[in-house]
């Protein structure tokens, strides 16, 4: 049967398979969120949201991140939500200061559904309908995005906002004055790097998707200059005002610093990269299988009906390929990728029903084994990985809020439960990280702070991170503390 100019069937053929699998698809997609709306209060908390949630706070009392307090997260959404922490009784009522984290968390929610429809355009630009939902499918059903797109963090966001630039870049490649679309695919990754400075990896595959658009669209490169400088001035526009804003608080120096320099110098270990990935083949066989048919069906097409879906994608390689540069990469860190590692998944299921399903009936039951083969293949992952959720963070969050003074200092380290108090030291999360980056003379003074009572913390998180600090500061803070018997906290002995 002929194809068309992108080597696709001929659309009867591609709706009659569409229909086939999108009542399914729609069913999984909807089961898929609901299941994260009740784990959102059911399931563990990663100490990474807290250290989230405190920032946000910190920002919306009026704190300046890297001059009040240390960090190296970019934090445009840490300004987004910090207008929902704003609420007086979080600092007073442990059930608010619960409701605003499970409300948090519902926000993700509605990101990754957002996610989700971007993929699923993304998808019907470079497949058909049904390698769409497919694709979307995938998404939902890989563990790392359902557990990980579940807890607070600022992936969701930049995510959106990456899919958004690949979008506005493919939407240029048909529109008759694409110079606003390219702009604003460089403010969209602008504002992602703003979220999360991890997305600066998908800035040279989203450079080939940008050289793949004018290629296309103008036969070559007659109009590459207006074309690039209307994306540079879009990523300029949505950067300055956080610039300025740092700026004019004295604090840019330290921005960039912290969130683009410091990270360098960080130690790297090899070690969680290879566990990462191989994890995610040990666990998602069924869709790394899909994804690796879906390279074999662009190709199967020609190089040249290829080369477009594949500069789509371009933003995964680049990721791929820069992950070693990240000084120790965590599970989230796939977060940013699995879109278009779902796309290339979608195209692959489409191409095996193409294949197997030779009469409509056929492409029928093909469909529907494929994506229910997804489905559960995700949802026994899903639940062999997720925890439970444990009485233990509530209750010391609601003990931090309830039995100390709003103004009350606490110094956290690096297990889930303590928020919504101003930080005692500079460094208000300490992970193995973090802690490699502290100056000898900063331990020196928290130290000699504690002895004194000049830094004097009203709770202590005093969990194996916290014991992990120099030992003239571990013993400061067993000699002026003791243990409350909720969770890890200490609270400090009377003077």
């Amino acid at each position: 049967m002929a194809r068309d100019a992108a080597g696709r069937h001929p659309s009867v053929n591609s709706t009659m398979r569409a229909r086939a699998g999108y009542a399914a698809s729609l069913l999984i997609l909807v089961a898929l969120l609901a299941m994260l709306g009740w784990s959102a209060q059911t399931r563990a908390f990663d100490p990474d949201e807290f250290q989230h949630v405190q920032m946000a706070w910190l920002i919306a009392i009026g704190q300046l991140p890297h001059r009040d307090f240390f960090e190296h997260h970019t934090p445009l959404y840490h300004m987004a939500i910090a207008p929902f922490l704003s609420d007086p009784r979080l600092t007073t009522s442990g059930d608010s200061a619960i409701g605003a984290l499970v409300g948090l968390r519902w926000i993700g929610i509605g990101l990754c559904a957002v996610i989700l429809t971007l993929t699923e355009v993304i998808g019907r630009h470079i497949g058909d309908r049904l390698a769409a939902r497919c694709g979307t499918v995938i998404l939902a059903c890989m563990a790392i995005f359902a557990l990980k797109g579940l807890e607070i963090r600022p992936d969701h966001l930049a995510a959106c906002l990456l899919l958004g630039a690949t979008i506005a870049l493919l939407r240029a490649g048909a529109a008759r004055n694409p110079l606003w679309l390219l702009a604003l695919s460089g403010a969209l990754a602008m504002l992602g790097i703003l979220t999360t400075q991890k997305l600066v990896f998908a800035v040279p595959g989203l450079a080939v998707t940008f050289m793949a658009v004018c290629w296309r669209r103008d036969g070559g490169f007659g109009k590459l200059l207006p074309n690039a400088l209307a994306v540079v001035a879009g990523a300029t526009l949505a950067a300055v005002p956080m610039l300025v804003w740092f700026a004019s608080h004295g604090a840019l120096g330290l921005f960039v610093t912290d969130n683009f320099l410091l990270g360098a110098s960080w130690p790297r270990e090899m070690r969680p990269l290879v566990l990462t990935l191989s994890a995610m083949l040990r666990d998602e066989t069924l869709l790394v299988l899909l994804f690796g048919l879906g390279i074999i069906a662009l190709f199967a097409r020609g190089w040249r009906a290829a080369m477009w879906p594949l500069a789509v994608i371009a933003p995964m390689i680049s990721m791929v390929v820069l992950m070693p540069l990240f000084p120790v990469v965590q599970p989230q860190y796939l977060f940013l990728w699995l879109p278009y590692a779902a796309i290339l998944g979608g195209i692959g299921a489409a191409f095996a029903i193409d294949r197997i399903g030779s009469t409509p009936a056929l492409r029928t039951a093909t469909a529907s084994l494929v994506i229910g083969a997804v489905a559960l293949h995700g949802g026994l992952t899903i639940k062999t990985q997720s925890t439970a959720y444990e009485n233990e963070a509530f209750d010391k969050l609601s003990y931090v809020v309830e039995q100390t003074p709003p103004d009350a200092k606490v110094m956290r380290a690096w297990s889930a439960g303590t928020a919504f108090r101003q930080p005692a030291f500079f460094y208000f999360s300490l992970h193995p990280e973090i802690r490699g980056v502290v100056p000898e003379r900063d331990w020196l003074a928290l130290e000699a702070g504690l002895r004194s009572g000049s830094i004097a913390p009203e709770l202590v998180e005093m969990d194996d991170a916290m014991r992990a600090m120099p030992p003239g500061v571990v013993q400061a803070l067993e000699d002026g503390w003791a243990p409350t018997g909720t969770g890890n906290l200490w609270r400090r002995k009377p003077r």
